[in-house]
């Protein structure tokens, strides 16, 4: 007689028996009534033996349930019509799922990563383990590395690319190209499917907007910091690097746009729009060093419109040729530019995770349409403070050689996701 789910509900343990009692379905289908579970098992004769009987358990009642189980003791009748023993048939299932996931990239990756990681220093193992698991994990971890195409990573390492971080879509491409080596070492992958990409990766920059990778700072700030200039070129030359914003802008920047009480810099979209070119206004968030120069500055210059006004007439901006001529005259003629800045900063913060709508916002990227959402000139303030005043600070640490790991050897250590 069939059973019933209300059988199967009602059924108790019973602790003077010294087996479990059993609820037959029928067709050696029955559930095992267990202290604390009742077990599905169907038992049968392995193929080609009339003599050894052996069992297959299905899962427990009610998470499997009578008409799953039912199904289940179909499929394995079929399996067993055809010379298949269902329950030599569920290891190998088990084998391959296991296998599947042993093969992912992400378990590739943290077997790679676990074996290389002691021999790195803690600032390049916590920029690597930040690398994977802020870019490349949530694209990779679960596919099998078999099956991952050169097409998928391109498109992966574009979109790191246009951030813009093309530094660190190459250095990207380089670690996930060790993991694919590494799994072919061990015999878990045949190709690596990232050999071919590098010349598909964006190249720097003309030398017309020439700018410095992290590992290039120390030495230009120590030239910056000996240059003999006076303090209104000087200060607008740190501005700009502390900023990122155009050289233009800084040449333009007036008193009447800064507040100091909220550490600010309110960039007019009217003042900054040429003809038949609108761009909208944007407040820049300042650190406490930008802060700290335009207060120097102001002894100087407080009473004028502008910031940094021209030396010979102060009512008039300063000549866009100041900073280009201390860039030359620190030795650093066609290595840097002034837009060099925006795309160095933009680079160092792409690479430590920071939001990158915070990063084009505090760019004074978003003219015409190239905004995401409702557009507000004060988008993000408080995450770009943080993010400025580390920017700033870590500016100071490259210049004063404090215990900073750059360039192709990784970043300086910086806990949170930003």
């Amino acid at each position: 007689m069939k059973l019933t789910e209300m059988q199967i509900r009602n059924a108790k343990y019973d602790p003077n028996r010294k087996t479990p009692a059993r609820l037959s379905d029928g067709n050696g289908l029955s559930v095992e009534i267990k202290k604390n579970k009742k077990v599905w098992r169907y038992d049968y004769l392995k193929p080609g033996d009339k003599t050894s009987k052996t069992k297959i358990i299905f899962g427990e009642y009610p998470k499997i349930s009578l008409k799953e189980a039912r199904g289940r003791l179909a499929e394995a009748k079929e399996q067993l019509a055809n010379g298949i023993n269902p329950a030599d048939e569920k290891q190998r299932q088990k084998r391959e799922l296991k296998a599947s996931v042993e093969n992912t990239f992400g378990a590739i990756a943290w077997a790679w990563f676990n074996l290389k990681s002691p021999d790195w220093s803690d600032n390049y193992r916590n920029y690597i383990d930040r690398m994977f698991k802020r870019d490349v994990m949530p694209a990779f971890e679960n596919r099998p590395i078999t099956e991952i195409t050169p097409t998928q990573i391109l498109t992966f390492l574009k979109g790191i690319e246009d951030r813009p971080a093309p530094e660190l879509a190459k250095k990207t491409r380089q670690r996930m190209s060790e993991v694919f080596r590494y799994a072919k070492a061990v015999k878990l992958a045949t190709e690596d499917p990232t050999a071919d990409l590098s010349p598909l990766m964006k190249k720097r920059e003309s030398k017309h907007y020439a700018y410095l990778l992290e590992r290039d700072l120390p030495a230009f700030l120590k030239a910056a910091s000996n240059y003999g200039g006076e303090l209104l070129t000087t200060a607008s030359f740190r501005m700009l690097m502390l900023t990122g914003v155009r050289t233009i802008d800084i040449r333009k920047m007036e008193w009447s746009e800064i507040n100091f009480d909220d550490e600010t810099w309110f960039l007019s979209g009217e003042k900054r729009s040429k003809k038949g070119e609108y761009k909208r206004s944007v407040t820049i968030a300042l650190s406490k060093q930008s802060i700290d120069i335009l207060k120097e500055v102001h002894k100087l210059s407080g009473k004028y419109k502008y910031v940094f006004p021209n030396r010979n007439n102060p009512n008039k901006i300063r000549s866009e040729n100041t900073i280009t001529k201390m860039i030359a005259e620190i030795g650093y003629k066609g290595r840097m530019t002034g837009h060099g800045f925006r795309h160095t900063l933009s680079t160092i913060l792409n690479e430590r995770g920071y939001n990158s709508d915070w990063i084009e916002m505090q760019l004074a990227h978003v003219d015409g349409n190239n905004i995401r959402g409702t557009y507000n000139h004060a988008g993000y303030l408080e995450g770009r403070r943080e993010m400025m005043q580390w920017y700033a600070d870590h500016i100071d640490s490259l210049e004063h050689d404090e215990n900073v790991v750059y360039g192709a050897f990784g970043n300086s250590q910086q806990s949170g996701n930003k």
